[in-house]
């Protein structure tokens, strides 16, 4: 067979079966071959949630999906150097329904991931997920306030790969 253009997902597999993910692609992505996770830690690009969203996506990624202990562990290594800022926004809301957090993607956020005592449940005004460093957990944050961003790769394209 020839050459393709095969699409790496960033659940580290690929658009066919024959392949795994080994990094990422475009830029400053990093690929955490444990997790199968691209990943971009911004810490000097600070904006109110939406716009992390929003330019997220305009270098091919998304607010980070921290779906498991696991990546908020990595989070935690990730972050713990003395330089990077304590609260990261990442991908998580209730804006659609109070009090019930979901990732962008629909799925329920697990709420052991957040901070003792937070989500704060009768506070209306803080409804976005934010990753924080000192608390190595979840809090809820206020959207409109500006934070830091943590990216997750979308997709990732390998060119020239020659299948068997």
């Amino acid at each position: 067979m020839g050459k393709s253009d095969i699409m790496c997902h960033p659940d580290g597999h690929w658009s066919t079966p024959l392949l795994t993910c080994t990094f990422c692609d475009p830029g400053n992505f990093t690929f955490e071959e444990s997790l199968n996770f691209c990943y971009m830690v911004e810490n000097t690009t600070t904006v109110i949630y939406d716009d992390a969203k929003t330019h997220c996506s305009t270098i091919g990624g998304k607010l980070a999906k921290l779906d498991s202990p696991a990546k908020v562990n990595f989070m935690v290594t990730i972050t713990s150097n003395a330089s990077i800022n304590n609260i990261f926004y990442v991908d998580g809301n209730d804006r659609s329904v109070e009090t019930v957090w979901v990732y962008d993607d629909g799925t329920p956020v697990d709420m052991a991931l957040f901070s003792s005592g937070r989500p704060f449940s009768n506070n209306n005004t803080n409804d976005c997920v934010a990753f924080h460093k000192k608390y190595k957990s979840f809090i809820d944050e206020k959207c409109g306030k500006i934070e830091p961003v943590f990216d997750q790769l979308r997709e990732s394209r390998v060119f020239n790969t020659i299948l068997s």
